[in-house]
């Protein structure tokens, strides 16, 4: 439990202070941008923690049926493993991460795919390359950034968000431009 609460700190520091600097300096333009910092910022602070046997799988495929092949499978974001060291697979799924760009909030098909990713990896998933085994998230992170206007999901996201939110698996990371000024907060965890 304390690899998970470390990565909470890290990534509300990652949030609230490295992405609205990286935002601020015009490096975010874009949702690989968004990937690219988090990615950075999050790798900085393992190596430094000498934690070595925590590992970031970017683009991670997984499969919710055990005969999935990899390259077809969907993939989350970034996952926060530990990894065999003989076998450099997966053995315990930390924590994942989905993460949005938008110019303007909308609530879209792609925000909509993301939480379903997050609720496949909380009910577990297969790591599709041998061995195969089966893993559960067991927390998960979705960092939401829009550049103009405020964000307020529909109903039928909001609905999914919550559900996602109980017993404190998903924290909500949310950042928006509003009159000039970037905005960064996490909602209320749900727990």
């Amino acid at each position: 439990m304390r690899d998970i609460e470390e990565i909470d700190l890290w990534l509300r520091h990652i949030w609230l202070k490295m992405v609205k600097i990286e935002y601020d300096s015009s490096r975010i333009f874009e949702e690989s941008n968004l990937h690219s910092t988090v990615y950075f910022h999050l790798r900085k602070l393992i190596e430094s923690s000498g934690k070595k046997k925590l590992f970031i799988y970017s683009e991670m495929p997984f499969s919710t049926t055990m005969g999935g092949e990899g390259k077809k499978n969907p993939r989350v974001d970034l996952a926060v493993v530990i990894l065999d060291e003989d076998k450099e697979t997966p053995i315990d799924l930390l924590a994942v991460i989905e993460l949005k760009h938008y110019d303007y909030h909308a609530n879209s098909i792609g925000i909509n795919k993301d939480l379903d990713h997050l609720k496949a990896l909380r009910q577990g998933v297969y790591y599709p390359y041998k061995p195969t085994k089966k893993v559960i998230a067991r927390r998960a992170y979705f960092l939401y950034l829009v550049d103009k206007g405020k964000i307020s999901f529909d109903s039928t996201l909001q609905h999914k968000i919550e559900r996602l939110k109980k017993n404190g698996y998903l924290k909500v990371f949310l950042g928006y431009g509003d009159k000039g000024e970037f905005i960064t907060s996490i909602e209320n965890q749900g727990e």
